[in-house]
């Protein structure tokens, strides 16, 4: 199993991939969808992702200053688990 967590500032966004065990380090391609949110809990945009095995991915989306959260694999298409922030 992947894992993935995401770092989003400014427009971009980085999806960080790893491995749930050491001793099934293989990373894979994911398709899945980031949900971007407000301070309601209203999805404000969904952006459609392909995680490439590799340690990070980036991409780009539309700025809003009412986006205050992301959700990596939002309707949940992949089998990946998803780290949160703190």
């Amino acid at each position: 199993m992947n894992t993935v967590t995401a770092e989003w500032s400014n427009g971009s966004l980085v999806l960080k991939q790893g491995h749930a065990l050491e001793q099934f380090a293989t990373l894979r391609c994911h398709r899945i969808d980031v949900a971007f949110f407000n301070a309601q809990g209203d999805v404000v945009q969904v952006k459609e992702v392909i995680l490439n095995p590799a340690d990070t991915t980036e991409i780009t989306y539309e700025q809003d200053a009412s986006i205050v959260a992301c959700l990596p694999n939002y309707r949940d298409f992949s089998f990946i688990k998803v780290i949160l922030d703190t």
